[in-house]
């Protein structure tokens, strides 16, 4: 009797490894997924692993098209806002043109921006006194609108070593593939995965600067934050609050 009952667990464990496999592809390696990014194609879904049979999908925490740490996954994909190019207006001020390609995540740089040699940055190099900030009209939140304000905001200022300049210049001039600066609501969605991403901290100075200015009539002077040790949300002055950088990339 024990025998059988041997014999029929046997069977049945069999039968599973084999479906397993099947499902895997025979052969190929189901666990270590190969995501063939450069094959990808901007708005195609999401990524399905290109081993044999495998029905797996690039989800939060895998590694992305360009070595980022996947953060955010839509399965319906959501609306990537970018500026398309701009002309002068007969008043002095350009006309921004915006297009919106689908995306489908998010991924976060490996290591917080360090561009030569800083760690932190303030989020404007102006120094304008009180109330006199360039306005960059960077005041969307939602996800998808960081690329949009991070243009706006070059667009708006031409100083060097800002959050928005190291954030757009990550990997450096030619190898730059769309890296920005992430809106406030990008932001807190990477804050809820820190612990994925490696993110975490104890640390009460771990500020993390997003791309959207706080609007408020006659002033210019703050934008949004996120302390990492704890999530509080809060807007800082532009140029007296140094903070990190940690650059995103919708895909």
């Amino acid at each position: 009797m024990k025998n059988t009952f041997r014999l029929i667990g046997f069977i049945a464990l069999a039968a599973i490894i084999g479906l397993l496999m099947t499902a895997c592809g025979g052969d190929d390696d189901c666990t270590t997924h190969n995501w063939n990014w450069s094959a990808y194609e901007s708005g195609s879904g999401l990524r399905q692993c290109q081993n044999s049979g495998c029905n797996v999908t690039a989800d939060i925490g895998d590694t992305g098209p360009e070595g980022g740490i996947i953060f955010y996954a839509a399965h319906s994909g959501y609306p990537a806002i970018y500026v398309k190019g701009y002309s002068d207006a007969p008043e002095g001020y350009e006309n921004f043109n915006f297009d919106a390609y689908t995306a489908y995540y998010l991924e976060v740089a490996p290591a917080n921006e360090t561009t030569y040699g800083i760690t932190e940055y303030r989020w404007s190099g102006a120094s304008a006194p009180y109330y006199e900030f360039p306005e960059a009209n960077a005041y969307d939140r939602e996800i998808g609108s960081g690329r949009r304000n991070t243009l706006l905001i070059l667009f708006a200022e031409l100083e060097t070593l800002d959050s928005y300049v190291a954030s757009f210049n990550y990997f450096g001039g030619a190898n730059n593939f769309g890296w920005f600066l992430p809106s406030i609501d990008e932001l807190k969605f990477l804050y809820s995965k820190r612990a994925i991403v490696n993110m975490e901290t104890s640390s009460s100075s771990a500020w993390y600067w997003s791309s959207t200015e706080e609007y408020e009539p006659y002033n210019n002077d703050f934008a949004w934050a996120i302390r990492f040790d704890s999530g509080w949300e809060q807007k800082q002055h532009k140029s007296l609050n140094s903070n990190y950088v940690r650059s995103v990339r919708a895909f």
